[in-house]
This record gives C-alpha cells, sequence and structure tokens, in this order.
C-alpha cells in the first residue's frame, strides 16, 4: 500500500490530479477483473467473451490477434524484451487480445542482457553454483524482507 500511494504522490507532483485520478480508476478496473477472474471465472466462456470484447476496443476493431495462436519460433531468434514495463514478463489474463497504442512494444534491452537470463548462463554454462550468483542471492535477499514473495 505504501508503494501505491507513494507513486500517487509522485504522479500528483509530475502530472496533476487528473492523471491520478484516471490511473486510480484504471487501477480499480484491473484489480477487479483480477480478481473476478481469480474466483474461478478465467476459464469460463462468459469471461473471455468479455475480455476478448472489452480489450479488442470494445467492438470498434474487427480482426485481433488470436491470444490462442501458438507461434513456433527458435529461441535464438528472440532478442529483445517488450518494453511493458514495470516487469516486462508480468502476464494477466485481462490483457489478452488487448488493443494498446503506443510503443510499449519497442525496447532496446536485449534479453541476453537480463539479469536471470545472465544467471542461467554462469549457473548452467559456466558451473557456478546457485550460491554464488550474486542474481540468486539478489532475489533470496529480496524474499527474506518483501511480504508478497513468501
Amino acid at each position: 500500500m505504501r508503494t501505491l500511494t507513494r507513486r500517487a504522490r509522485r504522479l500528483y507532483r509530475e502530472e496533476g490530479a487528473r492523471k491520478v485520478t484516471t490511473e486510480s480508476i484504471r487501477f480499480v478496473v484491473r484489480a477487479v477483473r483480477h480478481s473476478l477472474g481469480t474466483r474461478g471465472l478465467y476459464g469460463s466462456r462468459r469471461y473471455l467473451t468479455l475480455l476478448r470484447w472489452s480489450n479488442a476496443g470494445r467492438g470498434r476493431f474487427d480482426a485481433v490477434a488470436n491470444p490462442y495462436k501458438i507461434i513456433h519460433t527458435a529461441p535464438t531468434e528472440i532478442a529483445y524484451v517488450t518494453g511493458r514495463r514495470p516487469n516486462p514478463g508480468r502476464f494477466q489474463w485481462q490483457d489478452l487480445r488487448k488493443v494498446q497504442g503506443g510503443d510499449w512494444d519497442r525496447s532496446d534491452e536485449r534479453v541476453e542482457d537480463l539479469p536471470v537470463v545472465q544467471a542461467l548462463r554462469q549457473r548452467f554454462e559456466d558451473g557456478t553454483d546457485w550460491e554464488d550468483i550474486e542474481f540468486i542471492q539478489h532475489v533470496l535477499e529480496q524474499a527474506e524482507h518483501e511480504p508478497l514473495l513468501r
């Protein structure tokens, strides 16, 4: 909760009350959708239909990519992460088929530069023990101090 309060204060200072209001509404809507989804609705046909309609611009778009279609690609072909922040790996069901403008999918951050990828290389290519990998130690320290990670 402290983090949300800090973010709201920073947003207010930088962009004003209108931005705080719109971001708060967006947060509440996402939280409600996620809460409904975790109550067993994620697999229901009605919930998925609602998400598809909502995320596809509420009927404004005719053709939206199928989020269930599997596209095979070689891992070596993936060079960059998306520009999604704060956590580019975060995925939530309510984002299925979402049409979103902007350059969120553009990033100069390379996959090979991600700390987790470097840690896995240290372990499996270099044979470094887990205990000797700085990234792993950092994650373990966070898990001890952050109640959400326990």
